[in-house]
């Protein structure tokens, strides 16, 4: 019997990877599909009076199989996909998010929903169940529950027209960054790297069989790049690679973006908003777009004048230094990493023989430790989806199981960029019993070279900890339901617990835990912790502005309220930046092309929720910055309050309830130095 389709018998309900084959996965989403839809029409006919327990739980317990085996193919389609997982999910994606699109326009379903939605204030139901019920009417209302069949057949068209069109976009993108290769033949064309960086460069030239040394767009090797060669035409050539993915004749992705904004602002009308970001917003903590522009606009002003003085000053220092020319993008990060070099004393490769990967690791399970009590086993009996992958076993104050973590952190061909949390298996109660869940972080960190283990850039040590932030938000969940268990929560604050994370990596208390020189154990120089405060800040305006132009351009392909059939996304985007970049624009590159967290990420109308949760997290690091950075009665506050609860309750409600007070703005712009 097809082991999807059955009890996976492992400890822990993991799933054996190793019985599966990908064809399995066929079997599975058919059967699935058919048991889903039995349980909706067994819920549909039921004659008794409609309840929370008959109606919502038993949709939820119904439909979980497929879910989970849904997101166990998701999972390993972004993580190590092969030619036949992509036939596989181009083949099924429509048809499972057009089934679970239906379920929100039935309106035999939204009758009982509705019924139990409107007694709610008579019932005695917890804010958990309030919460599910109010979220699940929501969510029929804004599917468009009381369309006419016309328009319900439109939008379940658009979705499968959607589907179909954000994968090919993802696709394009990540075969663009798969086949792309700098292939430079001699020692000197990378003149300037560090010897680490051209022993992994020439480790990829001959794991693709060529002579000589390999550049690819993948950020492990794209970066250190464009921070250290000192070859100008060679940084140029690479920058207009990566600044030009999707633009090409063979992964041209004008067209999917032309068709994707379209068909969202279409099916945005049919349900009654007059954008797709007015639609995305009303489960948004945020709920408006004029919350949303007056946010951005407010970030700009408070930031642009800084990011200005730090193009400047980069520009000066770069002519000092000889720059031909006025600096250019393919510029900045070199004289900006040749500057934190001087006036700063510290740099990746300074850093780097300090921050072992493993060393990281283990520092961020004791930190978990001293903040919630929590503990982690490496388990190697666990079946894995390839031989890369680690997992540990995570254990609760008490001693009791909580959950397990899956760790993946190297690129391959077979892998998406960039780094994510994801889960395998949600949290939530069933008879009673606490099931606890599975989750998953996936990166694309510096590998191991030669004799030489994997050292991170201190970036991607602040990805670990980001990315851990999440992982803990889905292993401390306390919910009953997976409607708002773990990381089920208001896309605009599902941030908070990654970004919050991050502060812990520039304390002193957590950099004696694991910045440590990996061959002498000797500790990180003082000195070094001391510009890591400063380097928080380098560059702080920069950054700032860079990631205000994802959020506006994101906003304004998804406010758009006239047809875009037509419509260039460069000439669009050109017009769209032109007073925010902080370059001049250059001909033949488009961000747009290959902006995949808003084309085929999830995040549409949703980009500006990193700043925002950015603000959040500020505000709420400033009590542990008060009371102790490594206060456990601060981080238990903080579990109790935000990490358990999940989606449970409203997001406001939940950070009033840890700081006291609504959100402020004041702790983000003293954090980074601005006025």
């Amino acid at each position: 019997m097809n082991t999807l389709l059955k009890p996976f018998v492992t400890k822990f309900d993991t799933i054996p990877f190793s019985k599966i084959k990908d064809e399995d996965f066929k079997e599975a989403f058919e059967v699935l599909l058919e048991q889903s839809k039995n349980c909706l029409d067994a819920i549909k006919n039921d004659k008794s009076e409609a309840t929370f327990e008959n109606t919502l739980v038993m949709l939820e317990n119904g439909l979980r199989g497929l879910s989970r085996v849904y997101a166990s193919f998701s999972n390993l389609w972004t993580a190590d996909t092969n030619d036949t997982r992509n036939e596989i999910l181009l083949a099924y994606e429509g048809k499972i998010k057009s089934f679970f699109s239906s379920i929100s326009m039935d309106e035999m379903l939204f009758k009982r929903v509705d019924k139990i939605f409107k007694e709610m204030s008579s019932a005695n139901y917890t804010p958990e169940q309030i919460t599910v019920i109010t979220n699940s009417h929501r969510g029929f209302v804004n599917n468009g529950v009381s369309l006419c069949d016309a328009d319900k057949e439109k939008v379940k068209n658009i979705d499968e027209k959607l589907s179909a069109l954000t994968i090919n976009f993802a696709e394009n993108v990540r075969k663009n960054v798969s086949d792309y290769v700098l292939n430079l033949k001699s020692e000197d064309d990378l003149r300037g790297a560090p010897d680490w960086y051209k022993e992994s460069a020439k480790q990829e030239a001959n794991d693709r069989g060529l002579e000589g040394y390999v550049i690819t767009l993948n950020i492990p090797s794209y970066l250190p790049f464009m921070q250290y060669c000192e070859h100008r035409h060679y940084r140029k050539q690479l920058y207009m690679a990566a600044a030009s993915k999707g633009l090409g004749e063979q992964y041209d992705n004008r067209k999917n973006i032309q068709e994707i904004v379209e068909l969202r602002l279409q099916r945005a009308n049919v349900l009654g908003f007059a954008t797709h970001a007015e639609y995305v917003l009303t489960e948004r903590m945020a709920s408006k777009t004029e919350t949303v522009t007056k946010f951005l606009n407010e970030l700009v002003e408070a930031t642009k004048d800084y990011a200005k003085k730090d193009i400047e000053k980069i520009s000066s220092f770069a002519k000092s230094l000889g720059c031909p020319s006025s600096l250019e993008r393919w510029d900045f990060a070199f004289y900006s990493e040749k500057y934190k070099e001087k006036n700063l004393g510290i740099s990746d490769e300074i850093l780097r023989p300090y921050l072992k990967l493993e060393t990281v690791l283990n520092a961020i399970f004791e930190l978990s430790h001293k903040l919630y009590g929590i503990s982690f086993k490496e388990i190697k009996t666990i079946d894995l989806y390839n031989d890369a992958v680690s997992t540990y076993e995570v254990f609760d104050t008490n001693g009791t199981h909580l959950g397990i973590i899956y760790f993946d952190f190297f690129p391959r061909k077979s892998k998406k960029g960039g780094a994510w949390m994801t889960q395998y298996k949600d949290q939530y109660f069933e008879g009673g019993v606490d099931s606890r869940p599975h989750v998953s972080i996936v990166c694309n960190f510096t590998p191991p070279a030669n004799d030489r283990p994997s050292l991170l850039t201190f970036n991607e040590v602040v990805t670990l900890f980001h990315e851990f932030g999440h992982g803990l938000h889905g292993l401390l969940s306390k919910c009953h339901y997976t409607a708002c268990s773990g990381t089920t929560v208001l896309w605009d604050f599902v941030e908070l617990p990654s970004q919050i994370m991050e502060n812990w990596a520039f304390c002193p208390e957590v950099l004696k835990m694991f910045a440590r020189h990996y061959e002498t154990g000797v500790n990180m120089p003082e000195e070094y912790v001391v510009k890591l405060q400063e380097e928080k800040k380098f560059m702080a305006g920069y950054s700032f502005i860079r990631q205000l132009e994802f959020a506006t351009l994101d906003m304004a392909w998804h406010t758009l309220k006239t047809p875009v059939k037509d419509l260039d996304p460069v000439m669009f985007e050109k017009k769209i930046l032109e007073k925010l970049d902080l370059f001049p624009k250059i001909e033949g590159t488009c961000t747009s092309t290959a902006f995949s967290h808003i084309f085929s990420g999830g995040y549409s109308a949703g980009y500006y929720s990193y700043k925002w949760a950015e603000l959040l997290e500020a505000d709420a690091f400033a009590e542990f910055e008060k009371h102790g950075v490594l206060n456990q009665k601060v981080a238990m506050s903080f579990r109790k309050n935000i990490l358990e609860k999940g989606g449970s309750e409203h997001p406001a409600v939940l950070f009033k309830k840890f700081k006291g007070r609504d959100p402020e703005l004041a702790p983000l712009l003293r954090k980074f130095g601005f006025k």
